[in-house]
Formats: structure tokens, sequence, C-alpha cells
């Protein structure tokens, strides 16, 4: 495992920091330019790093929230190609894109990579987020599946 010094994470959470403060004002391009600005923090190739799969994990929950797929595609991305280098949370990715093809309405897949997730580690992934998705988990029968 690669962990970042830390006085060089400082560089990368200082960004991080900010964009969560404008997040918080509701200023959502600003949070975007300043996640961005954190990621290039991380020496190349980023996907050495321990730290960066939890850092483009928030962003992406955050652009998800936002409905912002082309920039939760981004930041998924970035998490699964630093976890296939790292191995770090095969399950958890699984339940991420679950949440990414749900939000999407793609709900066949979002119910393939939680299969996959539930089968691993049961619904722990499923603790806490939207009640939604294991309630549609466990009873797609009440949802329009259309999509």
């Amino acid at each position: 495992m690669a962990v970042l010094e830390q006085k060089e994470f400082d560089k990368v959470i200082a960004y991080g920091k900010q964009a969560f403060q404008e997040l918080e004002k509701e200023n959502y391009e600003m949070f975007l330019e300043l996640g961005e600005k954190g990621w290039a923090q991380f020496p190349s190739p980023v996907e050495n790093w321990n730290q960066a799969y939890n850092y483009a994990k928030s962003f992406f929950n955050n652009t998800l929230r936002h409905n912002d797929f082309e920039e939760a595609k981004k930041w998924i991305n970035r998490l699964i190609e630093n976890n296939n280098n790292l191995h770090l949370f095969d399950t958890e990715t699984m339940h991420l894109m679950g949440k990414f093809c749900f939000e999407k309405g793609d709900y066949d897949n979002a119910r393939k990579y939680w299969n996959m997730a539930v089968k691993d580690a049961g619904y722990r992934y499923f603790e806490n987020d939207k009640d939604e998705y294991l309630d549609f988990y466990k009873n797609p029968q009440k949802y329009n599946l259309n999509g």
C-alpha cells in the first residue's frame, strides 16, 4: 500500500476542505474546481496512492447527489482505477457502481452490481445510503423498471 506522506497529503486535503466549504455555500462549480485542484496534488500516477480512493469516493458521492452524472462518472472511474491498482475495496466499488446505475435509471445493472456486493458483504454497504437503494434491491417489483 502506498500512503502519501502527511505533508503532501495536507496539500490535497486543503483543496478538499475548501471544496466542501464551497459545496455548503451551494457553490457547486467551485466545489468541482477545487476538487480537481486537490486531485492534481497527488503525485503521478495517482492510482498508486491509497488516499486517492477515498478522495475520489467523496467527490463521486457528492456529484451523484447533484445528479451530475458526467462528473460522477469521472470520479467513479478514478476510484475504480485506484482500486484496480491497489486492490482496496472491490465489494464497495460494486456497491458504488450500483448507486450510479440506479440514479441513472439503469435498474438492471444496479441490481447486477448490488447482487455482487450483497453476495460478498451482505447488506452492510446499504447502511449509510438512501433507504430507497435497499428497498429497491429487496423489492424491485415496487419500482417502475422501464429504465
